[in-house]
């Protein structure tokens, strides 16, 4: 940050952070130098910090939401062979993006994928995911999925453990969970009015 005014005695900037409707971890910052009331209705109804300057810089790394490469790289424990740090995004195999370059859909139905995955970190813009036909294991939560999703395939790994699925996305299609190793083998989620199978 340029022009950063001296931290001495009182000079502290008063930190508005919001958190975004979709508890994303991006947020609207509001910055108010001394008593400059320069914030809107909405501000009044956040939580206040006082922080230097010095302590903003350091902060806001954390207040910038991740990229959608980022988040799938955090998807797998064992990523495919294409889905690396140095690989744009496009060049991701399975992966198709929007004309904003944003991830829409990941197809990876017979990779041969292996280990967990992380599905409370996926792209914000993704439609449809499709991990099914691989090796992929341990419990799975679907309580944070994007609410954009439309089509979730998962069917025919080692997924273990029970699931919840009493918060799914409202626009969800379809569900399909079946050839897994799910305890209690999970029924139909009350108000699911898309294809489900399990």
């Amino acid at each position: 940050m340029s022009d950063r005014p001296d931290d001495d005695g009182d000079d502290y900037k008063r930190i508005f952070g919001l958190m975004s409707e979709d508890d994303r971890m991006a947020f609207r910052v509001f910055v108010i130098i001394s008593n400059t009331e320069a914030y809107d209705d909405e501000t009044k109804t956040a939580q206040e910090w006082f922080v230097s300057w010095d302590a903003l810089e350091d902060a806001m790394p954390f207040l910038i939401a991740p990229d959608d490469k980022t988040l799938l790289l955090e998807l797998f424990s064992r990523s495919p062979p294409s889905w690396t740090p140095s690989t744009a995004l496009k060049d991701f195999e399975g992966v198709t993006l929007d004309n904003d370059g944003k991830v829409t859909k990941v197809f990876l139905r017979g990779k041969n994928l292996t280990g967990p995955i992380d599905l409370t970190k996926l792209p914000q813009g993704l439609q449809e995911l499709n991990l099914s036909v691989n090796r992929l294991t341990g419990p799975i939560d679907l309580s944070k999925l994007p609410k954009g999703l439309q089509a979730l395939h998962l069917y025919s790994n080692r997924l273990t453990g029970p699931i919840d699925l009493t918060i799914l996305p409202r626009g969800l299609q379809w569900l399909s969970l079946f050839d897994n190793r799910f305890s209690p083998v999970p029924t139909r989620p009350p108000g699911f009015a898309g294809t489900f199978s399990s």
